[in-house]
């Protein structure tokens, strides 16, 4: 205990002695300055702000005082030697500003100059590697844009190429733009998204290639920065088996069906895809050769998502005869533009785009030499006008055609037109659908039609009376073995190509042609005032076997060369082995007839 007492005195004793000369010391070093110093006579800050110490070395009592409210010191006073802060706000300028601190003392003033640098006028990418943005050829069209992040401190817009604008665009809700403004208050850079879409390539030889513009608004000398926008080339695809598989899986993945076949299996296996040996040519551009193997040359893909016409893609399926894409997600909201892929398929006899949303065909779409068959029902179209002016061109080929259900919106409004002026409905402000009156060149056009089905639209007026010199002096449409025209608006007498046609027996009349609804344009309520002209003297539908199944099906009669098509069809897909998986040969003329 006594040791230990020793020991915390000695202890003591040293801390005492160490202080002592410690003050001692440092009183010695203050005594030893005399006037006034500081370690900087100028002090340069950063454009964001921020802070920087500063020495003074003193034995004098001293204050300190800036001239701007930007920044500040602190401590402000003071006695003798201390370590002040000098601390800065963020600019808001673009240009350089100055600041004078003085300390003031009994011997004097003394001053530091204060410096800080402007933001420079700036647009930049510090998310992208050389200002440089890449896209991948293909997403799904829900996630088919990329986030763009910019950093500026000047109002700017974004602009978009002109010869970019078919694949690359911005939003506007649901509409297509390519310029985008952003305003900035402040000088301070601040980071702004702008979100950039992009359509599929398709082109396998090469990129595509963009450069967006940033441009400063509000100047005339404003700066310029770009983006470049490049998108990989597609996998190559030739047409041919291997060219045909990848092709279908490319056209399902656009169409968001997924993957709808199991590719584990060959392509002969695939649910509703028909396959034929075909002898072509190969042409990969390095060999040219003639191979003969399994090409696709039909398929049906339903329950499809998009708001875009077919893919690009299809066109790789150059032996297509048959091509049935049905059933888009809301197709009555959408108004789709048909572009001409598909009048690229010279082999395609039948095509069904059945509710996929089209509202315009194009141009070219009577160019297609063996199209025989158009299943166009549930669709978007405004008039029958716009669709018969791209088909007239198929003449004597055409002999299917369904435009049946083309109405956009259904209400209490359009059971009388006369309550839905220039075709639009007052509840919704959309047009009603397919309205107006037949022209003649709807049976005129098409003299082989077989089946023609124009019921629940909004068409109205009276059937057009048809004669055989609008058939060059030959029978009036002597094949059409199917007429529906009911849940339409048609009014006053059927004319008498109907009353007296050899195949009336054959259309349902009461359901099919009789059954009509509403009101008209005018206030008339539909319906034909000589049915009983119509049924009298009725004839009988043909009623041999064939005839029978065919009616049944409410399909044509099948020429020999489709009946051997059909036995070969049911011998290599047996009903009992496929069911209703079994691939369809043609929709309608090619329908397989397996009981």
């Amino acid at each position: 205990m006594k040791l230990n007492t020793l020991n915390y005195k000695h202890v003591l004793a040293i801390a005492f002695m160490g202080l002592a000369v410690c003050i001692s010391s440092c009183k010695d070093d203050e005594e030893g300055i005399t006037g006034f110093q500081l370690d900087k006579e100028n002090i340069e800050l950063p454009d964001n702000g921020g802070e920087v110490k500063l020495q003074i070395s003193t034995n004098e009592r001293w204050t300190a005082s800036s001239d701007g409210d930007w920044y500040m010191i602190t401590p402000a006073n003071g006695n003798g030697s201390a370590v002040c802060i000098v601390k800065a706000d963020s600019s808001y300028m673009y240009t350089q500003r100055e600041g004078l601190i003085t300390f003031r003392t009994v011997s004097g003033e003394h001053t530091v100059k204060i410096q800080q640098g402007g933001y420079e006028r700036a647009i930049k990418f510090e998310s992208l590697q050389d200002d440089t943005l890449h896209l991948p050829h293909y997403k799904p069209l829900d996630e088919a844009y990329v986030d763009i992040e910019a950093t500026a401190n000047v109002s700017y817009k974004v602009v978009i190429p002109e010869e970019a604008r078919e694949w690359l665009y911005f939003k506007d809700k649901n509409n297509q733009k390519y310029e985008e403004e952003f305003d900035v208050e402040t000088t301070i850079p601040r980071k702004q998204k702008v979100r950039l879409y992009f359509k599929t390539h398709i082109e396998w030889d090469s990129e595509r290639r963009a450069d967006l513009q940033y441009i400063e608004t509000g100047r005339t000398d404003g700066i310029v920065s770009e983006v470049g926008v490049i998108q990989e080339k597609a996998p190559r695809i030739i047409p041919s088996r291997t060219g045909d598989s990848l092709a279908l899986l490319n056209v399902a993945r656009m169409l968001n069906v997924g993957v709808p076949w199991n590719t584990s299996r060959p392509i002969t296996h695939w649910n509703n895809v028909k396959t034929r040996l075909i002898t072509y040519t190969y042409n990969d551009g390095t060999i040219e050769e003639t191979r003969t193997e399994e090409r696709v040359v039909g398929f049906t893909l339903s329950m499809i998502e998009t708001k875009e016409s077919l893919p690009d893609q299809i066109k790789y399926l150059d032996r297509l005869e048959t091509l049935s894409i049905i059933s888009n997600s809301n197709s009555y909201l959408y108004e789709i533009e048909l572009d001409d892929v598909v009048t690229k398929l010279e082999y395609l006899k039948s095509l069904s785009l059945f509710g996929y949303g089209i509202s315009k065909l194009p141009a070219s779409m009577g160019d297609m030499k063996n199209l025989e068959e158009l299943n166009l029902s549930a669709n978007t179209f405004h008039s029958l006008t716009d669709i018969i002016e791209p088909l007239k061109k198929l003449g004597p080929k055409l002999k299917y055609l369904n435009l049946a259900s083309c109405r956009i919106v259904d209400g209490d409004a359009t059971k009388n037109l006369k309550d839905t002026p220039n075709g639009i409905d007052p509840v919704s402000g959309r047009r009603i659908g397919l309205t107006g009156t037949l022209p003649k060149e709807l049976f005129t056009y098409f003299p082989n039609m077989e089946y023609l089905n124009l019921s629940y639209n909004y068409l109205h007026g009276q059937i057009p009376e048809l004669t055989e010199e609008d058939f060059n002096g030959e029978e009036v449409l002597p094949k059409l073995r199917y007429l529906s025209v009911n849940l339409n608006r048609f009014t006053g007498a059927m004319p008498q190509w109907m009353v007296k046609h050899k195949y009336r027996g054959c259309w349902g009349a009461t359901i099919l042609i009789f059954n009509q609804e509403g009101r008209d344009y005018n206030g008339i309520l539909a319906g034909f005032n000589n049915e009983r002209e119509f049924t009298n003297d009725m004839p009988d539908c043909p009623t041999d076997e064939e005839e029978e199944e065919t009616q049944l099906l409410n399909l044509p009669i099948l020429n020999p060369e489709e009946k051997a098509a059909t036995v070969e069809f049911s011998a290599k897909y047996p009903w009992e082995k496929y069911g209703n998986n079994c691939p369809i040969y043609g929709n309608w003329r090619y329908y397989n007839r397996i009981k």
